[in-house]
């Protein structure tokens, strides 16, 4: 599959759903863990701690996600190259290092980082400052983290817009005629077209 332009798209797909589950379950057992503390558990009590722990594991699931797609997105790049002859002397590379993948694209670092802030469990604080000189405003780290964490949904618009994508006919064809790739903003101009534009795209 590692040579086969159609099945990295594919795959790249099916990574980015499982990134999406991953972050955006990630994101509402978040949301619970906060809801607990605010309704008044112990933040260090043992229902608490059990979902943070369940936050972890799917901040781990997520960062190893992420990190797989950008795996599939190098040798997809280097498939490219070869496609649209920008490495005319010899084939694709089947194969790309951890290091190649962390030091090509930087936005790799970006997700991580963005993916990887969560409430770790057995950790809880709590900060506060003064607003005007009778009140003070206090903030949990549990709730600072789940506002953090609703970041992630912006993998339900890279599963959007890779999905709408994968399902234009010949999409690689034409982008070889017309040296035009298409990506974010070619995705963003099918949308703003329309509700009639959107679901057409589909069918």
């Amino acid at each position: 599959w590692k040579q086969n332009l159609q099945k990295c798209d594919v795959i790249s797909l099916q990574t980015d759903v499982l990134a999406c589950f991953f972050g955006l379950v990630g994101m509402f057992v978040s949301v619970a863990g906060n809801e607990l503390v605010m309704g008044g558990a112990d933040p260090s009590g043992g229902r608490v701690n059990a979902v943070k722990c369940l936050e972890t594991v799917l901040t781990v699931l997520l960062l190893a996600t992420v990190l797989w797609r950008y795996y599939v997105a190098a040798l997809t790049q280097n498939l490219l190259d070869v496609l649209f002859k920008w490495t005319p002397n010899g084939g694709a590379k089947n194969e790309v290092s951890v290091a190649e993948v962390l030091s090509r694209d930087r936005r790799l670092w970006l997700e991580l980082i963005v993916c990887a802030i969560h409430s770790p469990p057995f950790c809880t604080f709590e900060f506060g400052f003064s607003s005007g000189s009778r009140s003070f405003i206090l903030y949990r780290g549990e709730t600072v983290f789940s506002i953090v964490v609703t970041c992630r949904v912006y993998l339900l618009f890279r599963l959007l817009r890779d999905g709408l994508l994968l399902w234009i006919p010949r999409r690689r064809a034409i982008e070889l005629v017309t040296n035009v790739r298409f990506g974010t903003q070619f995705f963003l101009k099918m949308t703003l077209n329309g509700a009639v534009g959107f679901v057409t795209s589909f069918v």
